[in-house]
């Protein structure tokens, strides 16, 4: 093969190579996220709030425009002398309210003992993308007993420039 013959080769690879390259970031689905508006920002992507002795921290929530379901890892720091138990979660949009529930390998969230650690995951299934369910203004309410006394909190959310 010639000098030449090789050079019209490698320059159909690159250009090939660049073509593709083109494609798939064109193709990739942008993300859309948000987080609690006026929490502590405690690390990347995370942020807490304390309400009553219980330290709540929350992920963005969010993920590429195409997804159809949520899993937020939430985190619940009982600083207080009575059992924590989470209820319930529902993310509240626009358009319609969607209620989460435990995964299957969770079963149910659990309770968190006085001076205990909860880690819970929020799986929140849409049947349709993400892009056409979180329309603004969106709010998390989380229902929590502390002991024997009920609680709900109303997180609002503000989306997140990406």
């Amino acid at each position: 093969m010639s000098r030449k013959q090789r050079a019209h080769k490698n320059h159909i690879s690159l250009s090939l190579l660049i073509g593709v390259a083109l494609f798939l970031l064109c193709a990739c689905d942008h993300g859309i996220a948000y987080r609690p508006r006026g929490w502590l920002s405690t690390q990347l992507n995370r942020w807490s709030n304390t309400f009553d002795k219980v330290e709540i921290e929350i992920p963005e929530i969010g993920g590429l425009i195409g997804t159809e379901s949520l899993m937020p890892e939430i985190v619940i720091h009982n600083h207080g002398d009575s059992v924590v138990v989470l209820e319930s979660a529902v993310l509240k949009t626009r358009l319609a309210d969607y209620s989460a529930r435990p995964t299957e390998h969770e079963r149910q969230w659990e309770t968190i003992p006085p001076g205990g650690k909860g880690v819970m995951t929020l799986l929140l299934e849409f049947n349709k993308p993400i892009a056409e369910v979180l329309k603004d203004p969106i709010e998390l309410r989380l229902k929590l007993r502390i002991g024997k006394q009920g609680t709900e909190l109303s997180v609002p959310m503000e989306r997140l420039s990406r």
